[in-house]
C-alpha cells in the first residue's frame, strides 16, 4: 500500500521549518557552551581566598566603659579560573570584650535612611568593592543606627559602572564565644547588579565610631573572625569562606600634666629716703597661674624672723594671700623665697632680690 503524503498548510510548514532550524541551533550552541564552560572549571570548587584584619582605637576608659572605633575590614582574592561567587551573607564574630550597642544614637527605620533623610544621623563609615563581568563596582558605605538596638543598617552607595543606592541590614546576635556576631544580609541587588552578573565581592571595609566600647584594655590579643555565605554562577552547592585576625587593645598615651610655673606677685614700697632700708615689704598679692594649694613665704637672709607667714590658695582667689604684720624693712642683703605646692603635690619655688629702681622698691627673680 502506497503511504499517502499529506499537504502542508499553505507555506506554513516549509517557513516553521526554516526558522526553528536556526532557533534550535541557538538553544544547542548555549547549552554547549555552558556545558563547556562548567566542564572546563576545576573540579574542586575554588571560593575566594578571604583575609581579615581589625582595628581598635586607643582605650581611654581607665577601667570604665568608654567608647572606641572598631574598624573591620575583609578583603578577598578570586581564583580568575574559577567560577564567580556572590556573597549572599556575612558575619563578624567579635571578641567577648568589645561591647556593643553602647550609647545608641537615635535610631531611624529603613525607610529613612535609604531616602538620605537629615534626621539620621551616621554612627561610621567605609567602602565596598565587588567586581562582575571584568568591571569593578566601587561603593561607599555609612553605617546608621536602627530603631531596633539590635540592628544597623550600612547604606552602599556607587557611581560607576552602575548606579548602586542599596541598604545592608546588620542584625546584632551572640557567637558561640560569647561576644557579639553583626550578621549581614546582602540583597538581591548587590549580588546580581544585572541580569546573569553575579558581583564577587573583594573587598569590605567599615569602621563603627560611637556604638562600640570596652570597659577595659585585656593584654592578651583580642580574637576575630569573619565568614561569608556564597552563591556561585553555574556550580550548584553551599560555598563558604572564612578568616580570622587578631588585634592589640591599646591604651591612650599618657596626658602630659600641664606645666605648674606659678609667677607670685609681692608688694612692696619704697622708703622716702635713701640708705639702709630701701622700703618694706607688705604682701604676697597674689600667685598667677595657682588655683589651688598652699602658699608659704620665708625670708632666707637679712631678716631677724624666717618664716612670714603661710596661706591656703582657694577660687575664687583672694587677695593679698599673705599680708605681713608688722610690714618687713628690706635691705640689699635680704632675700625672701615664695614655696608654692599645688594639689597634686608639684612643688615650685621662686627666689628674690631688692632694688630702687625709679623710686620704687623692685622685686628682682634670683
Amino acid at each position: 500500500m502506497t503511504p499517502v503524503q499529506q499537504p502542508h498548510p499553505t507555506g506554513q510548514s516549509q517557513a516553521h521549518h526554516r526558522s526553528a532550524t536556526p532557533a534550535r541551533l541557538r538553544a544547542a550552541a548555549a547549552v554547549t557552551l555552558l556545558v563547556l564552560i562548567v566542564l572546563a572549571m576545576p573540579a574542586g570548587a575554588s571560593v575566594p581566598q578571604l583575609a581579615l584584619t581589625a582595628e581598635l582605637s586607643p582605650y581611654t576608659g581607665a577601667g570604665a566603659p568608654a567608647p572606641v572605633t572598631l574598624t573591620l575590614h575583609v578583603s578577598a582574592i578570586p581564583d580568575p579560573g574559577d567560577q564567580p561567587y556572590a556573597t549572599k551573607h556575612m558575619s563578624f564574630d567579635l571578641d567577648p570584650s568589645i561591647l556593643t550597642g553602647f550609647q545608641p544614637s537615635v535610631g531611624c527605620i529603613g525607610t529613612q535612611v535609604i531616602s538620605n533623610s537629615p534626621t539620621c544621623m551616621p554612627i561610621g563609615d567605609g567602602s565596598m568593592q565587588f567586581q562582575a563581568l571584568g568591571l569593578t563596582e566601587s561603593t561607599t558605605l555609612t553605617a546608621f543606627q536602627s530603631t531596633d538596638p539590635n540592628t544597623l543598617f550600612l547604606l552602599a552607595d556607587g557611581k560607576t559602572p552602575l548606579m548602586i543606592h542599596s541598604l545592608l541590614t546588620v542584625t546584632k546576635a551572640t557567637s558561640p564565644a560569647g561576644g557579639s556576631r553583626f550578621d549581614i544580609d546582602f540583597p538581591p541587588d548587590l549580588q546580581q547588579p544585572a541580569p546573569g552578573a553575579y558581583s564577587t565581592l573583594t573587598d569590605f571595609q567599615v569602621a563603627l565610631r560611637s556604638t562600640i566600647a570596652m570597659a577595659g584594655c585585656p593584654a592578651a590579643p583580642l580574637n576575630f573572625a569573619a565568614h561569608s555565605d556564597l552563591v556561585p554562577a553555574f556550580k550548584p552547592g553551599d560555598y563558604a569562606a572564612d578568616a580570622s585576625a587578631t588585634a592589640l587593645c591599646q591604651g591612650a598615651a599618657p596626658v602630659a600634666p600641664t606645666p605648674f610655673s606659678p609667677v607670685p606677685k609681692l608688694a612692696t614700697v619704697a622708703a622716702k629716703r635713701h640708705g639702709r632700708v630701701l622700703g618694706k615689704l607688705l604682701a604676697l598679692r597674689s600667685v598667677r597661674g595657682m588655683t589651688d594649694g598652699t602658699v608659704t613665704v620665708t625670708c632666707t637672709a637679712g631678716c631677724a624672723k624666717r618664716k612670714l607667714g603661710t596661706a591656703t590658695v582657694q577660687t575664687p582667689l583672694q587677695a593679698p594671700l599673705v599680708r605681713l604684720r608688722p610690714a618687713l624693712k628690706i635691705t640689699k642683703r635680704t632675700r625672701i623665697q615664695v614655696t608654692m605646692v599645688n594639689a597634686a603635690g608639684v612643688t615650685h619655688t621662686a627666689r628674690f632680690r631688692f632694688a630702687r629702681r625709679s623710686g620704687k622698691l623692685a622685686a628682682i627673680d634670683l
